[in-house]
């Protein structure tokens, strides 16, 4: 082994092995998904050696060149008396080495906005490259899954990113050498057989290891498992339409419901400060010089330029987006705004904003899938445009977690999810001569509905002769109630929720429930309001495996061995993200656990190995011992035996799935969320059964009609061949056996239903015929005078 330091003083590296104390003994000790340490004493150095310093690069490197550590040292070393020679008193250094990512952990993650559908390795390159350009080869970092959506938080160091990222892909990380490595964890496999001559069996130890009990309220969960129910977050549940009517007087409407929120936030707000485009967030093709920043504005002057966003933008939820306050200085032609999918250009998008030559500056109109619709706006000087894009999707969530077990590497889940939404194209021109117009109502270039992608790409500005100044650009996450509003014999009219100096009608009081209109706008006496929105409710599900409980199955004992788990990464945020997270944990916990560990030099490592790091698979077979499986090295320490012969000694841990697993982390569930898993009693479901028990929601439905004494429904779709749409009373009792509060069971796509007070509810599912219903229920509400 040698040992090289180097202070950075301009000496360069030098040979400290011959200086290396032999107690206490240098050791590196490796955690998986955790940074490395060397730990070692020098004897006082000689011959024109300066003692390391604090940051001093270390590394250690065996005979054949391999390399064990690198790192630098974070602290100075200690000073520790050894005892006296006839000089006097003898000191040793002890010192402490972190491998190499404390160079990334010095610097914080810039704040940016999430990262969307991308694999957790390419998350991790953007982050790395981002903190230290070009100082880390990130070409050993695998993609591995997909991750729907990833925040990399301020306030978390790049080696936490690094282990989170590392449990969504069941993943093993490290730096090492300038170089991080990010890959599947059992890469490299090695043997370790009883049967070898070369294999120790005295230095080989396992043993069944039952998962650490976590008790709550009684409730133990360990070991064995086979029947397990998943707890996630809020989930977006119901679709819930609410019909209410003004009186020309009342401001405020009580929702039937509460909503499912995600936090109103605006995630990305960009004010064009400074002299050049953030390069993190924005991206420019072609012509470049057609874009400068000067003034707090984007100046966009001449054509052949793409300006787009780095991030792939969702299109789930509620969108918020304004594409800016636009000043037209001269005759333009472009795109503004524009959700593409599969190009840049107009025929590629999918919303957003053309603005064409017309009179002496040119006029805005919406396009919509290719295709410039409605009628346009014509552009005057002096004049300020709010260009807004509002998108209400079916789905909030557009893309499932996967979740990685030992039996599927790939993970579970991990589906695109297919949704329509209403979208809105407004225009709030502002004249800062005229203060009024700041709280104007925006002009609607286009109000309907729309199959949406799950992702688009977000073009700000695409200049075939674009002369403007963009003032800002923000997206925000809305409030995910979607209003709209007519008046006897019209057509609707969507009703802004917003701010009102932002063109804004209404808002949603989450304190107390109700929407809320601005006094301009009170809805006037017998106007029809609908509010559509999602119910909030918790995402939860429960698997059996029914093959082990068979096999656990024995006189007097059913075999069930139940668990409950509070998924925490990746978080299960709908009730089909816990299907998921449930099979990854009977993936595991239906297996025996086992763990172990095996001591080796390092000429006699398994498989000729040159080394053995954290992630490794081993496969262990100890027929005599009755263990014959595969598992993880968790943790490997390494103590130098003699340095100078290059002995090194290899401690080595590993454990299966089944005994800790890698692809999920859970927390305790709180007594509140047991107490309300125990009274919904969850049927279960085979794991052969999953993604298969249910059949399509009905967001589409509609009460098309309504008087004193009926209530019509559309379904917005034909029921299924030999099944039909449930309508009941209260979302409670589905199936063909309870029929204590259901309304009806009908055949066609259209029905009545008798309206029995001024506040009436429904509530529909579909079925087909072998007994399958939506997973979520549609609930139609009305609140109207009789």
């Amino acid at each position: 082994m040698r040992l090289t330091i180097d202070n950075h003083d301009g000496q360069g590296a030098g040979d400290y092995t011959s200086w290396l104390a032999a107690t206490p003994q240098a050791t590196v000790e490796r955690r998986l998904n955790q940074p490395a340490q060397m730990k070692f004493s020098l004897l006082a150095v000689g011959e024109n050696r300066a003692a390391p310093a604090s940051g001093a690069r270390v590394v250690l490197t065996s005979a054949s060149g391999t390399s064990v550590f690198s790192g630098y040292l974070a602290t100075a070393p200690r000073a520790v008396f050894a005892g006296n020679d006839e000089s006097g008193a003898v000191y040793r250094w002890e010192a402490t080495a972190n491998s190499d990512e404390l160079l990334l952990d010095r610097h914080t993650v810039a704040e940016r906005e999430p990262y969307v559908g991308r694999t957790a390795g390419a998350i991790l390159r953007k982050i790395t490259q981002g903190l230290l350009p070009g100082v880390f080869d990130t070409s050993a970092v695998a993609d591995t899954v997909t991750v729907p959506e990833y925040t990399a938080e301020v306030a978390r160091t790049w080696s936490e990113h690094a282990a989170e990222l590392a449990v969504m892909a069941r993943a093993a990380y490290r730096a090492q050498d300038g170089a991080v490595r990010f890959q599947p964890v059992g890469t490299n496999e090695y043997l370790l057989d009883e049967e070898d001559a070369q294999l120790d069996p005295r230095k080989l130890a396992v043993w069944q290891a039952a998962e650490l009990p976590q008790r709550h309220s009684g409730i133990q969960a360990a070991g064995l498992m086979n029947d397990v129910s998943v707890i996630g977050a809020s989930e977006p549940a119901a679709y819930v339409k609410d019909y209410l009517v003004g009186d020309g007087a009342k401001v405020s409407f009580t929702l039937s419901n509460t909503p499912f929120l995600r936090y109103a936030t605006t995630w990305m707000n960009e004010e064009f400060n400074g002299t050049a485009l953030d390069a993190r967030r924005w991206q420019a093709t072609g012509n470049t010089a057609a874009f400068a920043v000067s003034g707090g504005k984007l100046q966009a002057t001449g054509g052949g330029a793409v300006l787009q966003f780095a991030e792939e933008i969702e299109l789930g939820g509620a969108l918020q987006l304004q594409h800016g306050r636009v000043e037209f200085n001269a005759a333009s032609s472009g795109m503004m705004g524009a959700l593409c999918n599969g190009g840049t250009d107009q025929a590629h998008t999918v919303a957003g904003f053309a603005v064409t030559p017309a009179g002496g500056l040119g006029q805005i109109q919406a396009v919509v899938n290719g295709t410039a619709v409605g009628t346009p706006i014509a552009a005057s000087a002096g004049r300020q445009y709010v260009l807004t894009t509002r998108i209400y999707a079916t789905e909030v969530y557009r893309q499932r977690q996967s979740y990685c077990s030992s039996a599927q590497p790939q993970g579970h889940g991990g589906q695109l999810v297919s949704a329509s939404g209403h979208v809105v194209l407004e225009v709030h021109a502002i004249d800062p001569a005229n203060p009024g117009t700041q709280v104007a109502v925006s002009q609607i270039l286009f109000d309907g509905q729309l199959a949406l992608p799950e992702r688009c790409t977000y073009v700000l500005l695409n200049a075939v002769n674009l002369a403007c100044s963009v003032a800002y650009t923000t997206f925000t996450q809305a409030t995910g109630i979607d209003v709209q509003s007519a008046y006897p014999g019209a057509a609707a009219r969507t009703r802004l929720m917003g701010a009102l100096s932002e063109g804004g009608e209404c808002t949603y009081s989450s304190t107390g429930g109700y929407l809320g209109f601005y006094g301009a706008y009170v809805p006037a006496p017998s106007e029809a309001i609908k509010a559509t929105y999602r119910a909030a409710a918790t995402a939860v599900a429960r698997v059996q495996d029914a093959t082990s409980i068979a096999a656990a199955a024995s006189a007097g004992d059913d075999g069930v061995r139940s668990g409950v788990r509070k998924v925490k990464l990746p978080l299960p945020r709908t009730s089909v993200d816990c299907e998921n997270a449930s099979l990854a944990v009977l993936d595991d916990a239906t297996q025996t656990a086992w763990a172990g560990s095996y001591e080796t030099f390092r000429d006699t490592l398994p498989g000729g190995a040159a080394d053995i790091w954290p992630g490794d698979g081993v496969r262990v077979q100890a027929t005599a011992r009755g263990a014959n499986f595969r598992a993880v090295v968790r943790e490997v320490t390494i103590g130098l035996e003699d340095a100078a012969s290059d002995l090194a000694l290899y401690r080595i841990g590993f454990a299966n799935d089944a005994a800790a697993s890698l692809g999920l982390v859970c927390q305790g569930a709180a007594e509140s969320q047991l107490q309300k898993l125990a009274s919904m009693e969850l049927a279960p479901t085979p794991t052969t059964a999953v993604g298969t028990t249910c059949i399509a929601d009905l967001p589409a439905a509609e009460m098309t009609g309504l008087t004193s004494t009926t209530f019509t429904v559309d379904a917005g779709c034909d029921p299924p061949a030999g099944g039909g749409i449930e309508v009941r009373r209260s979302d409670t009792g589905w199936g063909a056996g309870s029929d204590r509060n259901l309304a009806g069971r009908f055949l066609t796509r259209t029905f009545t239903l008798p309206r029995l007070a001024r506040v009436q509810s429904y509530y529909l599912r579909q079925y087909d015929s072998s007994g399958r219903y939506s997973r979520y229920t549609t609930a139609l509400h009305a609140d109207y005078p009789l």
